[in-house]
């Protein structure tokens, strides 16, 4: 059967709304506005009017849709919305750029959570501008949403035109919000995202320690052979993928003796030296006294 055809297209549309744009749905849209454009649904008419909660009542209008045995009525819905001037949710239903995507659906599932709130469209839209990850044309019309104080459809526009640019986009997304000091957000969208950065960070201060260590073994190797061999141990235990805590004590512990072995050293050569310079007086006052 064609992609194109009414049946899967219809099939497309209920995936959109049931899974990929319900929040929005529900935080947005006032579902009586729909009521008479949607005569199938009359079977809940009354308690959709009798409702006060708007989201209450989407949430009722949405499950009976999902049950309800009609066909083309998610087409239906769409053109409900459409007479009810949602044009945001029309727009995002009709554009083909994204199919079953499950990242977009993760970032949609944020006015669920009513973390919109703590979104700033303005902000946000200049990075995402910055990385190609919203239009020109885009980053213009959030701005002009939130100039309008419509902020929630800035964010919506916000957060549904980002996977429509790039195939790489969900990881840009994340690095985003993390500049933006919006932790929380990037652990609901990624709850590993801090710990894979974790771990990076510390294979490279490993390394970076090592090399630390090898540089003072190199200088105090001469007078204590012996540590070139505790380094090096050191230094195969340490591979990222088997440190842990006692190892991190070890070198804690062997980079002490490091630093002590070469400060004993410092000092030995500075005694050494005021060693030669005491003989070399010596032996000058030495040969005065005999030439005298």
């Amino acid at each position: 059967m064609s992609k194109n055809s009414p049946t899967v297209a219809n099939v497309h549309l209920g995936y959109l709304v049931n899974e990929v744009y319900r929040p929005y749905i529900i935080s947005k849209v006032v579902v009586k506005h729909l009521m008479s454009f949607m005569p199938f649904m009359d079977e809940i008419s009354s308690e959709i009017y009798t409702l006060s909660d708007s989201k209450t009542a989407a949430v009722l209008f949405l499950d009976h849709l999902k049950k309800v045995d009609e066909p083309g009525k998610y087409q239906a819905f769409k053109e409900a919305l459409g007479h009810a001037n949602y044009q945001n949710i029309v727009k995002a239903l009709e554009d083909e750029d994204i199919q079953d995507d499950f990242n977009h659906k993760k970032i949609m599932e944020l006015f669920h959570k009513k973390i919109q709130q703590k979104i700033d469209p303005s902000i946000l839209a200049e990075d995402l501008l910055a990385e190609e990850l919203i239009s020109q044309d885009q980053f213009d019309e959030i701005r002009n949403l939130e100039e309008k104080k419509n902020t929630m459809d800035a964010v919506f526009l916000l957060l549904d035109s980002i996977p429509r640019m790039k195939d790489q986009w969900f990881e840009t997304f994340l690095k985003i919000l993390d500049r933006n000091e919006r932790k929380e957000l990037v652990e609901i969208l990624d709850d590993t995202y801090y710990s894979k950065q974790g771990d990076g960070a510390g294979s490279q201060n490993i390394s970076d320690t090592l090399t630390t260590y090898q540089d003072i073994n190199h200088e105090a190797g001469d007078v204590n052979p012996g540590l070139k061999q505790s380094s090096l141990a050191v230094h195969q235990m340490a591979e990222p993928s088997r440190v842990n805590n006692d190892v991190f004590q070890e070198i804690h512990a062997l980079r002490q003796i490091l630093e002590k072995q070469q400060q004993l050293l410092l000092t030995l050569n500075s005694k050494v030296e005021n060693i030669e310079h005491l003989l070399q007086r010596l032996v000058s006052s030495k040969d005065g006294n005999e030439i005298s």
